[in-house]
């Protein structure tokens, strides 16, 4: 519901109490399901900010845990830092 909600959840709202109105259902209060909308959107938005937060720092605690820092020793990955001479002089005598 609150993915898909209006930017302007207060004009809804009182459309909404506006219909209900046109119905026979009266709210109490003053404007008591924008109230209700905002307080639910505001724990949900509390929520998913809460719970993007932990998965950052969950998946990031896991990478530090699978994959641990490089060293600074720089990889060759010609065959000659891998073989030596005895590549070379296999195919070049």
């Amino acid at each position: 519901l609150f993915l898909r909600i209006a930017t302007n959840y207060t004009t809804w709202c009182s459309a909404a109490t506006d219909f209900l109105a046109a119905q026979g259902y009266h709210l109490p209060g003053d404007d008591p399901l924008r109230r209700c909308f905002a307080n639910s959107l505001h724990w949900f938005m509390l929520l998913t900010d809460m719970t993007k937060a932990w998965m950052s720092t969950t998946l990031q605690h896991a990478h530090e845990d699978i994959i641990p820092e490089t060293s600074n020793t720089q990889i060759c990955l010609s065959p000659h830092a891998h073989c030596g001479n005895a590549l070379i002089h296999q195919f070049f005598g």
